[in-house]
């Protein structure tokens, strides 16, 4: 089987939080404009805070209001 993963390694936490931000306007962009929104279930936690920072820059009105925010937890507990 072959996968399709690519593996980005950044040297600082800023440059991932830019290259992440970069990658949701691409994808928020090309799921508005093949399906008419945008869908993604974001972690809590500590470590994407940054990244959710950043997010608040994004001021494209026009995204967000095509954009569905669901809040997921990753975590393995028990039923």
């Amino acid at each position: 089987m072959t996968s399709n993963r690519k593996y980005h390694i950044f040297e600082h936490p800023q440059q991932a939080n830019h290259f992440l931000f970069e990658r949701w306007r691409e994808l928020a962009e090309d799921a508005i404009a093949t399906r008419g929104r945008f869908v993604v279930a974001l972690s809590g936690g500590r470590t994407p805070q940054a990244f959710y920072r950043k997010l608040t820059e994004l001021g494209e009105m026009d995204l967000w209001l095509k954009t569905h925010i669901f809040l997921a937890d990753e975590r393995f507990v028990a039923a």
